[in-house]
């Protein structure tokens, strides 16, 4: 897995091996629960959605932050993939699950885009 860092402060980015899963994630050092990983986006290539490949690549994931710093780890999906982080909760593999994220308001433009975005896609 590679993990780097990014053009948001704090922020950093991580990939799988077989580069076919990506995600974002954060240190959150204050909060009610002490300090945690935060993972605010987590995609798997759509070639292989629906084949139980994301659990596989969200422990990897989990595995390799916790390689760094053994903390709690949190998640935050967005609205359509509530039901699978809830699942993940329930298998232990995350150990908490935030609100999902639903929508985001393109300040530019003043339109709304849906958090839904490919993060496995190159650009």
């Amino acid at each position: 897995s590679r993990i780097t860092g990014s053009k948001f402060e704090g922020l950093r980015a991580w990939e799988s091996e077989d580069e076919m899963a990506r995600g974002t994630f954060r240190r959150v050092s204050k909060s009610k629960k002490g300090p945690l990983w935060h993972i605010d986006a987590f995609s798997v290539n759509k070639k292989l959605m629906n084949q139980g490949k994301g659990e596989e690549y969200l422990r990897e994931m989990v595995n390799d932050l916790k390689e760094i710093e053994d903390l709690k780890i949190y998640g935050q999906p967005v609205h359509k993939a509530v039901s699978f982080w809830k699942r993940m909760k329930a298998k232990g593999i995350v150990d908490f699950v935030l609100p999902p994220i639903n929508m985001y308001s393109d300040v530019s433009g003043g339109s709304v885009l849906a958090a839904t975005r490919d993060l496995t896609r190159r650009e």
